[in-house]
Order: structure tokens, then C-alpha cells, then sequence
């Protein structure tokens, strides 16, 4: 985890003049730092990392980017809902590959990651390049991924985390030759006005679509299907494009596959 990278005072003083000039490029920087150092060590095999602050050539550098210290709530601004804003505006500038802490990090104030909010998160990061947890800055009042209540929920998203893969690697591979981000807005699949707009849903590849609860204590949401029939991952039902009230129990996240996917025999099997 690089974290930070972003820090560079504008009053520093720097051998190469500027520190306001620099401020930008400094992220790029400390990434080229980290990869040097693994590939002088010849660990390049064996370690990676990711990268919170970035810039123009971060992406030569970096294996992937997070979206930092989400507060361990589901408010839009901070919380689980703006990793998926960050995710999307991140894949519009060509970064397609970045993902988040399950659960989030910071606790101030009332704050306290719940059994709620670690089960709709955990969910929600199995559909993304990395599934990891982070025990935040208060662990003591946080519930973890080991917790009696959270454990089994945890073990059978890592192993549909774990059966994806091959899909996982096939659109990784897309987008390390054509640039295709991994994680996109929906108007990569259809191109209504709608869902340009839309920041609370996202495609996985070209064959899947998210909408994670972001709501506490949410048991469904409203979602909209682009163009075409979309079935759903876990109960099979085919949904037509257009407004649908979906049912979300915990262990039930709202995915969707295209009817006709290339990918359907292993979709079926989830």
C-alpha cells in the first residue's frame, strides 16, 4: 500500500525549483519510487503495490489505485457510495484498475463499521479487480471480516470472488492491450442520456452489472438495465431493460449478466 503521495507542501523547497510546479508530478514520482525499488530488488515476481495519489504517467508505474480512507458509513460524500464515484470518474481518465478497503477506514466522531455496512461492502468488492479488507484506524470498534456474524457471509463471497477469476482475467487482459477499464460507467453499454448520470451502478467488464446497496439497513433497490435482457446472477431471473425493484437479501448482491454472454456457462454456475 503506497499511501499518500499526494502530500508535497507548495512552500517546500525542492533541488528542482518549484514545489508548486512539482505538486502534480510528485505522486507520479513516489510511484516510479516504489517500482524501482521492487525491480532493483528483483521482487517483481513476488510483491506489488497500489497507489492512492496519481497523475499523468502514475499508470506506468503503479499495479492498481484505491480509493483511500472512506469513512466506515454509506454516506455519498465519504462513505461506501463514493468509492463507487471515485471508481467511475477514475475509469473515465483511463485508470482500470482500482478498487477499495471492505469496509471502509476512518472512524471519527459516532462512526462504527456495523455488520451492515461490512456485509453490503464486502459484497460490492467482489465485483472489482482486488478483494481485501483493512481493519481501519480504530479496530477495536469495528467489526471484521472474522467477527461470529460476519465470518460465513465473508467465506462465501471470497469463493465467488474466487470462481470469477477467469472472467477477472480475460477483462484485466482487455484492458492492459486496448485500455478498456475493468470497472465502467454504463454508458460504455448504452449510450441514453440516463446513464451518463448514473454513479451508483457500474459495469464490471462488458458483461456484468453492479448496483450495490448503498443504503443502511436496505433489503432492495431500484435499478435501471441498459438495452437487451439481463439475467440475474443469483436467482436466474431475466429482467427486460428499463426501472426494476430488486429484491437484496445479504448474500444476494444486484448483479446482472447479459442474456446472450459468452460467459453464461460460468455465470451459471454462481
Amino acid at each position: 500500500m503506497a499511501d499518500f503521495g499526494e502530500y508535497l507542501p507548495t512552500d517546500a523547497i525542492i533541488h528542482s525549483g518549484s514545489a508548486e510546479i512539482m505538486h502534480n508530478i510528485w505522486p507520479t514520482l513516489w510511484a516510479k519510487c516504489n517500482h524501482d525499488a521492487i525491480i532493483e530488488s528483483h521482487k517483481q515476481d513476488e510483491v506489488f503495490f497500489f497507489s492512492r495519489a496519481g497523475f499523468t504517467d502514475t499508470l506506468k508505474y503503479t499495479n492498481s489505485m484505491w480509493s483511500g480512507d472512506q469513512h466506515v458509513d454509506f454516506s455519498k460524500a465519504y462513505g461506501l457510495p463514493s468509492v463507487i464515484t471515485s471508481t467511475l470518474g477514475m475509469a473515465t481518465t483511463g485508470i482500470g484498475i482500482s478498487h477499495s478497503d471492505i469496509g471502509g477506514y476512518t472512524t471519527i466522531l459516532h462512526m462504527k463499521r456495523n455488520i451492515d455496512l461490512m456485509m453490503r461492502w464486502t459484497e460490492m468488492n467482489v465485483f472489482s479487480p482486488l478483494f481485501r479488507c483493512h481493519e481501519g484506524n480504530k479496530p477495536d470498534i469495528n467489526i471484521q471480516f472474522d467477527h461470529p456474524n460476519m465470518i460465513d457471509h465473508f467465506a462465501r463471497m471470497s469463493k465467488i470472488y474466487k470462481a470469477l477469476s477467469p472472467y477477472l482475467s480475460d477483462i484485466k487482459n482487455t484492458y492492459y492491450h486496448l485500455g478498456i477499464p475493468v470497472i465502467r460507467p454504463i454508458f460504455y453499454e448504452d449510450e441514453q442520456d440516463i446513464f451518463f448520470e448514473t454513479d451508483d451502478a457500474y459495469m464490471f467488464g462488458p458483461d456484468l452489472l453492479v448496483a450495490p446497496i448503498i443504503k443502511p439497513n436496505s433489503m432492495s433497490r431500484k435499478v435501471n438495465l441498459p438495452k437487451g435482457d439481463w439475467v440475474h446472477l443469483f436467482t436466474k431471473i431475466t429482467y427486460h431493460s428499463g426501472y426494476h425493484n430488486i429484491e437484496a437479501p445479504y448474500g444476494q448482491p444486484i448483479v446482472f449478466y447479459k442474456k446472450n454472454s459468452p460467459y453464461n456457462e460460468l455465470f451459471e454456475t454462481i
